[in-house]
């Protein structure tokens, strides 16, 4: 005979897919004819930004440019110039599990960059760039709870869970005209640009998420062709958009990325040479998991008071989302350079990397960052020095007791200010925003099937109305009721005991 069991269905994000590839950058390019010659290269860099993402049939396709940028001293006037320079790039994933109505995240790492200089105006670059990618999909998990029939006895648990509600993701589009100001030099030519995107609490409404944040537009740029006068701006753009996410209400709890996929900055003239206009356009990626905080109950074990049962067992992971972490985190360093410092240019942070450590013990989360302080200044002599700087960053989170917790660190860099302080020593205080969703993973061994022989029934002692036992300390009542047929419930109420676990040695009496 078998019994049935009432299962409870559960909504759960699974990865079908998680992987990476490198991509490598090999270009050999020379100088427009309205960039100087190179006398000596400051910074390299490639950026890799997203053009395209298309996950359909099993596969997921990724379009994309490598803008390379290349920050050097012209040969005439020793001023700072930039040249640029974009390649096109693509790359596939083979998806082996079902990844209908799937949602695909991906994200770019810059590994490293070389680049020398051939000829004064030509340039050989070579590094590589990691594309990694996650496929998230929602599939359906049934739980027993409970079982039917009066001769079974139960022992079951409870279960915190993220019970998923759904994944959303989606594309908000920025396309601005921004202007330096009448009273500001006008920008001759670009040197540096920087974007960074931050966002506050996700608010969910029913069937829409609401984003609401901030992307920070940074500039250097050349006012005079001629001295390399070089000048800064900044530019705030707040966030307001409103999503799409069927099935989400304002009690679900909400785990949301807000990522900078591609973006433009550039001059927009208007056959303007005094012009102070600035065309900026962007693509921010958003990500959202949005979760409804439940408990299921699981059955641990079961017995029946009248015949022998043959128990199947399953092996369940629960996914429990313990805190989000949100945060700002500042550091001031002492930083010394090897030249003198008559000036700073340009100071801004790099390369973010984090790591993270839980003790698991005294309920800790201990998070240790890098960023690469990236300075460009003029020495005694005004001649231009550009130089890097490792600044670390450390801070403890009270995140409580978690079982097995994971989580997936996202920094970016934020403003540094800085002081003179030496003269070849700066004062900096540098920062980077946090984002992490630290969960849990609760690993459970739960009954999943149960039949009972009917020919092997369980023999109990009729001839009395109830039996004398002499439990030990530590005992349980489950084990107890089981030997004896009955319930745990049956022996408390008999005993009037409150616990499940027998606190001293003692008598007990167990009803028949």
């Amino acid at each position: 005979m078998e019994y049935v069991l009432l299962k409870k269905a559960l909504s759960v994000c699974e990865a079908v897919f998680e992987g990476s590839s490198e991509q490598p950058v090999d270009i050999d390019f020379t100088l427009p004819d309205y960039c100087p010659d190179i006398e000596k290269i400051l910074k390299c860099t490639a950026t890799p930004y997203i053009s395209m993402k298309n996950l359909s049939g099993g596969n997921l396709e990724i379009d994309g440019i490598v803008n390379i940028k290349v920050l050097y001293l012209d040969s005439k006037n020793k001023t700072i110039r930039c040249c640029e320079h974009t390649s096109p790039f693509s790359c596939s994933f083979t998806i082996k599990g079902d990844s209908e109505n799937a949602v695909a995240s991906v994200s770019l790492k810059t590994e490293y960059v070389n680049c020398r200089a051939l000829t004064p105006r030509r340039l050989d670059i070579h590094g590589a760039f990691t594309v990694s990618a996650r496929v998230l999909k929602e599939t359906q998990q049934e739980i027993p709870e409970a079982v039917q029939g009066d001769d079974v006895e139960q022992k079951s648990s409870t279960v915190p869970i993220s019970s998923l509600v759904g994944i959303s993701s989606g594309i908000i589009n920025i396309n601005e005209t921004l202007d330096i100001g009448k009273n500001r030099p006008a920008p001759q030519t670009i040197i540096r640009t920087e974007l960074t995107v931050s966002h506050s609490e996700p608010k969910l409404a029913a069937e829409k998420l609401i984003v609401k944040g901030e992307a920070v537009l940074k500039i250097l740029y050349v006012t005079d062709l001629e001295t390399g006068e070089l000048d800064t701006a900044e530019f705030s753009i707040p966030i307001n958009e409103m999503l799409d996410a069927s099935g989400i209400s304002d009690s679900d709890t909400c785990d949301m990325e807000l990522t900078v996929q591609s973006y433009e900055a550039g001059l927009k003239s208007d056959f303007d040479d005094d012009s102070t206009l600035i065309s900026f356009e962007a693509k921010l990626c958003v990500m959202a998991t949005v979760y409804n905080e439940d408990t299921v109950k699981i059955i641990d074990d079961a017995y029946s008071r009248a015949y022998e049962l043959d128990l199947t067992y399953k092996q369940i992971s629960c996914r429990h989302i313990a805190t989000v972490i949100d945060d700002e985190i500042s550091e001031k360093n002492d930083i010394n350079l090897d030249s003198t410092i008559s000036r700073i240019i340009d100071i801004y942070g790099d390369s973010p990397q984090c790591s993270c450590e839980f003790q698991q013990a005294e309920g800790k989360l201990m998070i240790k960052c890098k960023l690469t302080c990236c300075i460009l200044g003029c020495d005694e002599n005004d001649a231009v020095f550009y130089t890097e700087k490792p600044i670390e960053f450390s801070r403890e989170y009270d995140i409580g007791k978690v079982t097995n917790p994971s989580s997936k660190p996202i920094v970016a860099p934020l403003s540094i200010s800085y002081r003179i302080s030496g003269e070849n020593s700066l004062e900096v205080r540098a920062g980077i925003s946090l984002h992490m969703a630290v969960s849990e993973s609760i690993s459970k061994r739960i009954v999943n099937e149960i039949t009972a022989d009917e020919e092997q029934k369980r023999e109990r002692d009729k001839t009395a109305a109830l039996t004398i036992y002499y439990a030990d300390a530590g005992e349980n009542l489950w084990s107890i009721a089981r030997n004896y047929c009955t319930s745990v419930e049956a022996i408390k109420m008999q005993n009037d005991l409150a616990d499940d676990v027998i606190s001293a040695r003692g008598m007990i009496l167990i009803p028949m």
